[in-house]
């Protein structure tokens, strides 16, 4: 990897953890989206999403408890797909680097806290004093840069060097092992499968999976419809059972 695109993925790292993307309610981490990232960046998109796949299984089984994150899958991400686009390593394999390095790399979050943690008492002096500035500033533009100067430079050499140290690391390693490694990448996307089956499992959550199966099947019979249709299905009927479950409760309460 050239240090310029290094540097291109550790500037989407910290787009994301700046907050400039809240509102896009953590799509802008989802292996899926940082795949097609690093596949424009590298040059391979067809090959990076590919291997962002089994990733994005993984996630979609992950829970996040309060503010408290098991993982920075966005980091992972970028680690796992680079290694499986610039080396021979498969898809699977790469998983089993990317999830530690996300586990590690969230550590990068907590000294971000810490951190920010100066512009709380800058922002309450300003406060003291009236000035609606400064507290603007301490809630934005101040955290904003901490989050570059802490994720940019250490990143953009992590995302420099990781994969080239990854090739010559797999090269020393036997091939049983990294056999065990790729077993263990097919098995992790699996686990957080079986998380969103647990969920889907909910009483209230049970009919709409039943349906959509059924729905599913018998739209294949048919001639079957792209992937883009099933999911503006589903948005629409999202929408009306949260409109038909808010109406509900409104009701209730009068």
């Amino acid at each position: 990897m050239t240090l310029f695109a290094a540097f291109i993925l550790a500037m989407w790292v910290w787009l994301y953890r700046s907050g400039l993307f809240y509102s896009a309610f953590g799509l802008d981490r989802q292996p899926l989206v940082v795949g097609l990232v690093v596949g424009i960046v590298l040059g391979d998109v067809p090959a990076a999403m590919i291997a962002a796949v089994p990733l994005q299984l993984i996630c979609m089984g992950m829970q996040n408890t309060g503010g408290a994150i098991p993982t920075d899958t966005c980091i992972g991400s970028i680690i796992g797909i680079s290694i499986a686009l610039l080396t021979d390593t498969t898809p699977e394999a790469a998983v089993s680097i990317a999830v530690p390095v996300g586990i590690v790399g969230n550590q990068l979050m907590n000294l971000l806290y810490i951190a920010n943690g100066t512009w709380i008492h800058r922002a309450e002096n300003a406060v003291e004093h009236m000035n609606i500035g400064e507290v603007k500033r301490c809630a934005t533009i101040y955290p904003m840069l901490t989050a570059f100067a802490i994720y940019v430079p250490v990143l953009t050499f992590v995302f420099f060097v990781g994969p080239d140290m990854a090739s010559r690391i797999l090269e020393i390693i036997p091939q049983a092992v990294i056999n065990g490694l790729a077993a263990v990448g097919m098995v992790l996307p699996a686990l957080g499968f079986a998380l969103i089956v647990k969920t889907i499992g909910n009483k209230k959550l049970l009919p709409f999976f039943v349906g959509a199966y059924f729905f599913a099947v018998a739209m294949s019979k048919l001639g079957g419809i792209n992937i883009a249709l099933y999911a503006i299905i589903g948005a629409v009927i999202c929408y009306v059972y949260v409109l038909l479950k808010n109406n509900a409760m409104t009701g209730e309460g009068e």
